[in-house]
C-alpha cells in the first residue's frame, strides 16, 4: 500500500509543478480544459521518471538490495531509456514534417498534435529522478 501512496503523491507533486510552470509561462487554461491539462501536461519534470525513482527508493528503503529492488531498477532503466528514445524520434519526425511540402503534414506541427509524443529531454528526466527520490524520502520520514 505504501508504494501506491508514494506513487500517488509523487505524481500529484510532479504534475502540480508542471501545471504551475505551464500557467506561469502564459499557457491558456480554460475551466473545461483544466483537468485535462493538469492530468496530461508533459515537459519538466518527468512524472514517469519521478514515479519510477520514488518507487525504487521506497523499495530500497524497505528491503535493501533485494531481488525486487533489482527488478525495479532494471524495469525503470528500460522505461527511462524509452522516454529519452521517444524524444529522439519526436525530433526526427518534427524535422521531416517541417520539410514536407504537404500543408496537412506541416499542420501536425503547427497544431501541436505531434507534441503528445514528445518524450523527455535528459534534463527533464534527471529532474524527475531527483524529484521522485526527494518526495519518497520525505514521505518515508512521516509514514
Amino acid at each position: 500500500m505504501e508504494l501506491i501512496i508514494v506513487g500517488a503523491i509523487i505524481w500529484l507533486v510532479s504534475q502540480s509543478i508542471k501545471f504551475l510552470i505551464f500557467v506561469f509561462k502564459g499557457g491558456k487554461v480554460t475551466p473545461a480544459l483544466a483537468f485535462w491539462i493538469y492530468v496530461w501536461i508533459g515537459k519538466f519534470p518527468s512524472s514517469h521518471t519521478a514515479l519510477l525513482s520514488g518507487v525504487m527508493y521506497t523499495i530500497w528503503r524497505e528491503q535493501g538490495a533485494s531481488l525486487l529492488f533489482g527488478f525495479s531498477v532494471v524495469c525503470s532503466a528500460i522505461f527511462i531509456f524509452t522516454l529519452a528514445e521517444n524524444r529522439k524520434r519526436y525530433e526526427m519526425l518534427e524535422g521531416y514534417c517541417n520539410q514536407s511540402s504537404d500543408s496537412s503534414i506541416r499542420s501536425i506541427i503547427s497544431d501541436g498534435k505531434l507534441g503528445e509524443f514528445e518524450g523527455h529531454t535528459v534534463s527533464e528526466i534527471v529532474a524527475g529522478f531527483v524529484l521522485g527520490i526527494v518526495v519518497a524520502a520525505i514521505i518515508g520520514i512521516y509514514v
